[in-house]
């Protein structure tokens, strides 16, 4: 029986329970621009940032994050996560010609965990997220021809989610990812977000 080691690398996309207040609180909310204005990572990509205010609209997070952590098997009320808090957040809009470069969260203020809400579903053409498997590289073409015909899961260069609207995708904020270029006139919103356990 094959069994998969190093199981370090997972994300869960969890559709929220409060999802009609989830897509309208984040389609509305007021963007900080003085925040917004010191970001600098967006320098590296193209892609328009608002950032928002974790205390004003991070709590409408609250019922997906218990389902994420039920998932993983952390009781309600643990105490190494009696401290985690939401460290920042920003909606990201993609525009045609859009994208996000190949990242993680780890940079800056110590991030855990990291999350995408989803405010749309995926339309023919639109950006779409990926996590990128920083290892391709180390496996050679033989084992990439055998992976490749057993299908083993997430076995390629690029996984890619297939979220809805109104769902979450959650990750540890070490995985790399990235959001490939949009290709239509209707723009993609989506909400990021970055969570410290301690």
């Amino acid at each position: 029986m094959i069994e998969t080691i190093f199981p370090n690398n997972f994300y869960s996309v969890v559709s929220a329970p409060n999802t009609d207040e989830v897509i309208t609180t984040f389609t509305n909310a007021l963007s900080k621009p003085e925040q917004t204005k010191e970001l600098v990572w967006p320098n590296a990509c193209q892609i328009k940032v608002e950032s928002l205010s974790p205390n004003g609209v991070g709590p409408v997070l609250a019922p997906t994050l218990s389902i994420f952590f039920r998932e993983l098997g952390v009781q309600e009320g643990d105490k190494d996560l009696s401290k985690m808090r939401m460290l920042c957040i920003w909606r990201n809009t993609y525009n045609k010609g859009y994208y996000q470069e190949i990242h993680d969260h780890l940079s800056g203020e110590g991030s855990d965990l990291s999350g995408v809400v989803f405010l749309k579903d995926y339309e023919e053409g639109s950006s779409q997220f990926y996590f990128y498997n920083k290892h391709w590289s180390e496996i050679s073409p033989s084992w990439m021809m055998i992976l490749n015909k057993v299908k083993a899961e997430n076995s390629g260069k690029l996984t890619i989610p297939n979220p809805k609207a109104g769902d979450v995708l959650l990750f540890p904020s070490y995985i790399p990812h990235g959001v490939t270029m949009h290709k239509i006139d209707q723009p993609r919103t989506t909400v990021s977000f970055n969570i410290a356990f301690k």
